[in-house]
């Protein structure tokens, strides 16, 4: 054990260590997920199956265009350009629950907080990796916040959506 993964005095019931691990792992008995040491997911491993894809999520940021009568919102994506990748910050902390049944990653950022949940409870969830994001309404900026999701899954030209959660 090196300094860094040495645990803090605490009085609680949980044991808080800091970590300069360069991978953190999740698993149950069905799915593994490896994470970089800034919490983005970077592959889910189907362990009966033996099949492993790689993933990658990036938040990422719109501006907005301000040559309409129209701005973005709700119901309008009106974008100024280009995406931009949003860096973890100074100030950006990286949080890992781990627990008989429920294990977590959370990226805690200045824009935006996403959790990973990973749980062991014999039931149907144990087959999923569930993804939470959250995004911070006290920014003094307008912009249009999104999640890029790139995968290692080859489905050729098809692509498949939900129609904004209705099914």
């Amino acid at each position: 054990m090196n300094e860094k993964d040495k645990p803090i005095e605490s009085s609680g019931p949980f044991k808080v260590e800091i970590t300069d691990k360069k991978l953190i792992k999740l698993s149950n008995r069905f799915l593994s997920a490896s994470f970089s040491k800034a919490g983005g997911l970077r592959s889910v491993q189907h362990l009966q199956h033996d099949e492993n894809v790689s993933v990658r999520l990036n938040p990422i940021r719109y501006g907005t265009s301000m040559n309409t009568d129209h701005n973005s919102g709700g119901y309008l994506f009106l974008p100024n350009g280009e995406a931009e990748d949003i860096p973890m910050g100074d100030h950006d902390l990286v949080r890992i629950q781990r627990g008989p049944l429920v294990s977590r990653v959370e990226i805690l950022h200045e824009m935006y907080g996403l959790q990973y949940k990973l749980t062991n409870t014999n039931g149907s969830d144990d087959y999923i990796i569930e993804l939470g994001a959250t995004t911070h309404l006290n920014m003094n900026k307008d912009i249009e916040l999104a999640l890029r999701f790139t995968t290692g899954i080859k489905n050729g030209d098809e692509f498949f959506t939900d129609l904004n959660g209705f099914q």
